[in-house]
């Protein structure tokens, strides 16, 4: 007969002859050693996102804090914000002027309205091409139409330092156009024009007006910080004259030469 293998509870359970037999109180303690294991892991890893977010913020804080990022500050009633920055300050620092150019008014009722809005956007393309010059866009002007406010005030919100406004009156069918070109931080006028015209042809007044409008602020603003030419000039102030009605003989249509005042430097 051939022996038989001894069967034991070690080769029952699958360990190998002569191998300690694990307790159950081993089996429970290494258990409990795994579950330990998983939790300072993840403890760890929990920590360590959590100290990671905290130096961003701390590097965040650090950049702003170094490098000037600031709040802005309301502005004051004497043109200068609490940080000190003057529409003077900002063309040193832009290197050009900038100018915004509202909406122009119109005595005439809403039926001119239209005209009003397209010559003060033809006024608006035509500064643009103006070298050395920062025009604001028409959107933003546009909103001050139906919410005007203290010109000072406009000039802070829009950052500017000159500001163009008008207005359009009409008898018959001619127009009378006034352009005036406003300090936006001192509230003084710089300079101010007016063009009578007849409203037969409103294409060719559209960009008649608006190029005499641009050339004159041009004039007006050279030999300003900024603006190429340094020389102190000495612009003419014309004063609207009576319009012209439709039975009195009309006017060439530029401006009068007895309704320019003296001239006046510009500062």
């Amino acid at each position: 007969m051939t022996d038989q293998p001894e069967v034991t509870a070690q080769s029952v359970q699958g360990t190998p002859p002569g191998a300690p037999v694990e307790s159950a109180a081993d089996k429970i303690k290494k258990k409990r050693n795994k579950v330990r294991s998983a939790w300072i892991s993840f403890v760890g890893r929990i920590v360590a996102q959590a100290m990671g977010a905290a130096a961003s913020v701390a590097l965040g804080l650090i950049v702003v804090q170094h490098y000037g990022i600031h709040k802005a500050a309301p502005a004051s009633g004497d043109g200068k914000d609490e940080s000190g920055i003057t529409a003077a300050t900002r063309v040193v620092s832009t290197g050009a002027l900038s100018i915004a150019v509202l909406p122009l008014e119109t005595y005439a009722g809403p039926a001119r309205q239209d005209l009003a809005d397209a010559m003060t956007e033809a006024v608006i393309a035509d500064l643009s091409r103006t070298k050395d010059l920062r025009v604001i866009s028409r959107t933003s002007s546009m909103q001050y139409r139906s919410n005007r406010k203290a010109l000072p005030v406009i000039g802070r919100e829009l950052a500017v330092d000159m500001i163009l406004e008008g207005s359009i009156t009409t008898h018959g069918d001619r127009v009378r156009i006034i352009a005036q070109l406003i300090d936006a931080r001192s509230d003084e006028h710089l300079w101010t024009a007016s063009y009578d015209r007849s409203m037969k042809d409103v294409l060719a007044l559209q960009a008649d007006v608006a190029g005499a409008i641009a050339k004159g602020v041009q004039e007006a603003l050279k030999g300003m910080p900024g603006m190429a030419g340094a020389d102190r000039r000495l612009l003419p102030v014309t004063v609207p004259k009576p319009l012209a009605t439709s039975g009195s003989s009309p006017s060439s249509g530029g401006e009068s030469p007895s309704s320019v005042s003296p001239a006046r430097p510009v500062q």
